[in-house]
């Protein structure tokens, strides 16, 4: 059987270049939150018509938009969903006005929150590398541009280092993980 179109539900996006659904459930959440059934998609610069790059959020099958963030200088765009959907980082690799100079900008979707807030963290380096924590809220990349360096960032509040016990960040594929653990023995430590 061939599939069948919904050309009634088409979005227009001039231009665009790659598109990702969201995982998880279907359901809206308590209060209105809003549920998994998101598509985001990422249109670049077109110099001829002064429009800048987005990147774009629409709820579906209502196309509501949730979020369009505007970027400048961009060179490309990778999106990267958090398990659950409750995240959405879209890794933004940008170039100065004379394109000499690059680096890369992590565009932090908070989906479940109100008008679904964008947080902008900058790194000044090659990144070659990007994960969100399987059943977390954190995130790992790995950037460097003579020696790589494995950063881990999380999304929520990080209350100093008070907890007594073993801590640990692992970040898995098929046949390879890699496991950060601290061991704290007293409040002290």
């Amino acid at each position: 059987a061939l599939p069948i179109s919904l050309k009634s539900n088409s979005i227009i996006a001039k231009g665009i270049r790659s598109c990702s659904w969201s995982p998880g459930c279907n359901d809206s959440g308590a209060d209105g939150e809003v549920g998994n059934n998101i598509i985001a998609y990422w249109e670049p610069e077109m110099k001829a018509k002064s429009r800048h790059a987005s990147v774009t959020l629409r709820q579906w099958p209502s196309k509501k938009l949730l979020r369009q963030q505007t970027l400048y200088n961009v060179s490309d765009c990778t999106i990267y969903w958090h398990n659950q959907g409750d995240f959405m980082c879209a890794l933004v690799e940008r170039h100065s006005a004379s394109k000499k100079t690059f680096f890369t900008n992590l565009e932090l979707f908070r989906i479940r929150d109100r008008d679904v807030p964008v947080e902008t963290l900058e790194i000044r380096e090659t990144v070659h590398g990007f994960a969100w924590e399987p059943n977390g809220v954190r995130f790992c990349v790995i950037h460097g541009s003579t020696t790589n360096t494995v950063s881990i960032y999380t999304m929520h509040a990080v209350r100093g280092g008070d907890v007594v016990g073993d801590h640990t960040v692992m970040f898995a594929s098929v046949g390879e993980r890699v496991e950060l653990t601290h061991k704290a023995s007293s409040r002290d430590t």
